[in-house]
């Protein structure tokens, strides 16, 4: 192997970029160009970061952080004002890095090089932000497909790559995804969010995903005492899939979590296939 397959072999190269990250931001990472950094640290490739930061940076700069804005965010009234201590790099960077945690802000202040206090209020202010971008965008959005024409190449996906499905229009999968939680002292709230299967606590998560990658339908934040098969009813899924069904036929691959009694619409996976 060569000089530089040997350091990427031996993750010397990803280390390098951490460090630069460290003492010249979120901005000088997305000029390294090192995929590798991008995913560990954010989430997310080189590609998908430059294409958050062309609709973060529109939006950025169209809202105050000036005022009480713990429920929404307000739009510049002028252009007056000074000039703000992060760039939009990094704020998006400060918003992507964070979601890689589980929750805490202090290793942030090292790498973003600012007091915790800002920190706090920059955080509060980006995830705003970065919430209307989504948003807005109609493209990303968490929605079903519409049509049999939206559903059909789906189907065509899955077929090509599961031999097994071949004779069903099956479109998706959904399956739950169980997240820690700090205990509460509260022992009704605690007994909520206790899980006897797990032997832990959680927070039960939905998730209906389609062979391009996209999130279809989703249930979050539910108690961790729920089932997943009552957290869907909750979200009103099996609807949205029966509604689905009834105009293209486009089936949902479930496991045993799930409940197939009067649901047409589900295929039951095994372990053996």
């Amino acid at each position: 192997l060569s000089m530089e397959e040997r350091q990427i072999k031996e993750g010397e190269k990803i280390h390098s970029c951490l460090r630069t990250l460290f003492y010249k931001r979120s901005e000088k990472l997305l000029g390294c160009g090192d995929e590798a950094s991008f995913i560990t640290l954010m989430g997310f490739d080189l590609k998908t970061c430059h294409l958050l930061h062309e609709k973060f940076h529109l939006l950025y700069g169209e809202f105050t952080m000036i005022g009480k804005w713990d429920r929404e965010i307000q739009r510049v009234k002028g252009k007056k004002g000074k000039k703000r201590a992060l760039t939009t790099k990094d704020c998006l960077g400060l918003v992507l890095v964070w979601t890689r945690t589980r929750g805490s802000i202090w290793p942030l202040t090292l790498i973003f090089k600012v007091t915790l206090s800002l920190l706090k209020h920059y955080l509060n202010f980006d995830c705003y932000v970065f919430l209307e971008c989504l948003r807005l965008d109609s493209g990303i959005q968490v929605q079903l497909p519409a049509n049999k024409e939206e559903a059909l190449p789906l189907v065509d996906a899955i077929r090509k790559n599961y031999l097994l499905l071949h004779k069903e229009q099956v479109f998706s999968a959904i399956d739950g995804l169980k997240l820690y939680l700090q205990q509460s002292s509260d022992h009704v709230i605690q007994n909520m969010f206790y899980n006897g299967w797990k032997y832990d606590h959680y927070v039960t998560n939905i998730f209906l995903c389609t062979p391009d990658g996209m999130i279809c339908a989703m249930v979050i934040n539910v108690p961790g005492a729920t089932h997943d098969s009552t957290a869907v009813e909750y979200g009103f899924i099996y609807k949205k899939l029966g509604c689905l069904f009834d105009s293209c036929g486009a089936k949902t691959v479930v496991d045993s979590a799930f409940s197939l009694k009067r649901n047409d619409f589900l295929i039951k996976s095994f372990q053996k296939d």
